[in-house]
């Protein structure tokens, strides 16, 4: 009976440690990179940045909106899920998105700022993490 309660034991054991090796493989991300992001909310004018190492959104009226694309090639053989992670203050005006890339495909991956009516003026920064999971 001891030997019995010993070998389920093992067995059980053995399922939980696969269990977590599939759970940290599938949430563990394959890639990440990081961007400076900033946007600044005013009242009534609008204007945009071109720089093409950060995040720079620019200007964003009340009400208005303003996108970036990020193009990311997915150099896997499997489908990869592509999320970001916002710190900082701009986290309160972006809208978080994501999408999923077929092997060896490129997409582009677009990232929203969105200053609402109530939205305080001002400068927004932060930093987003853009990270690749398996899908």
């Amino acid at each position: 009976m001891r030997g019995l309660l010993l070998l389920a034991f093992f067995i059980s054991f053995i399922v939980f440690l696969m269990s977590l090796s599939l759970f940290l493989f599938y949430i563990t991300p394959v890639s990440k990179f990081s961007y400076q992001a900033t946007a600044m909310v005013t009242e009534d004018s609008g204007g945009f940045d071109v720089n093409s190492t950060a995040l720079t959104f620019g200007s964003v009226a009340l009400g208005g909106s303003s996108t970036r694309a990020i193009f990311i090639n997915n150099s896997y053989s499997f489908p990869v899920k592509v999320e970001s992670v916002i710190e900082g203050s701009i986290a309160r005006i972006i809208i978080p998105s994501s999408i999923i890339i077929q092997p060896f495909e490129t997409s582009s991956f677009k990232i929203t700022v969105f200053a609402d009516l109530n939205a305080s003026l001002g400068n927004y920064m932060g930093n987003v993490s853009i990270q690749l999971l398996r899908a």
